[in-house]
C-alpha cells in the first residue's frame, strides 16, 4: 500500500527535478547545444540527473564523452548549471518514517564540507530521528569510513554498507 505522504513528497521532487533539467537545457540551447528534454529522458530509468544530460550531450555530438559535459559545462557553478531543489534532512526523515521506513544518511564521506560540518549535521540529524548511517564500502579505505561507523555507534544508529551502484542512470 502506497503512503501518501511518500507519495506526494517524491512526485514534487520528481516535478523539481524535471524543472532542473529543462533549465538547464534552456541553458545548453543558449550556449549552441539544444537537446530536447525527451532525449535527456531516453537515458533515465528512474530519478533524471546531470549524468543523463551528460549523456543525451554526448549522444548528440556535443562532447566526446561525460567526464567532458561535466568539466566544460555541468559542473557546478558551470555555465550550465542548475542547483538542485532540495527538502530539509529532517523533512525527509518525517515523511520516510510517516511512511513505515528507516532513514539513512547515504555516502556521507562524500559530502562537500568539512568533517566538523558533517558529524554536526549527524548530530542534528540523530535528534530528528535518523536511524542509521551508510558507512561501509567494500572500495573504500578503512580510515576513511570508519570515523562515520564510529559515530554510528556513538548515537546508537545501525551502520548501512553501500556500494553506491544505483543501477543504470
Amino acid at each position: 500500500i502506497a503512503d501518501v505522504g511518500l507519495t506526494a513528497f517524491l512526485a514534487d521532487m520528481a516535478a523539481a527535478k524535471e524543472k532542473r533539467i529543462r533549465a538547464m537545457l534552456d541553458k545548453l540551447a543558449a550556449h549552441g547545444m539544444p537537446l530536447s528534454f525527451e532525449q535527456v529522458k531516453a537515458f533515465a530509468v528512474s530519478s533524471l540527473s546531470r549524468g543523463h544530460v551528460a549523456r543525451a550531450m554526448v549522444a548528440a555530438g556535443y562532447a566526446a564523452d561525460v567526464g567532458e559535459c561535466f568539466e566544460k559545462w555541468l559542473y557546478e557553478g558551470g555555465p550550465c548549471f542548475v542547483s538542485n531543489t532540495q527538502a530539509a534532512p529532517e523533512t525527509a526523515i518525517e515523511i520516510i518514517h510517516a511512511a513505515g521506513g528507516v532513514a539513512v544518511l547515504a555516502h556521507p564521506m562524500r559530502m562537500k564540507c568539512p568533517d566538523a560540518q558533517k558529524f554536526a549535521l549527524i548530530e542534528r540529524l540523530r535528534k530528528a530521528g535518523l536511524d542509521g548511517i551508510e558507512a561501509n564500502y567494500k572500495n573504500m579505505p578503512t580510515e576513511v569510513t570508519a570515523p562515520y561507523s564510529q559515530a554510528a555507534r556513538r548515537h546508537g544508529l545501525f551502520i548501512t554498507n553501500g556500494g553506491d551502484f544505483h543501477g543504470r542512470f
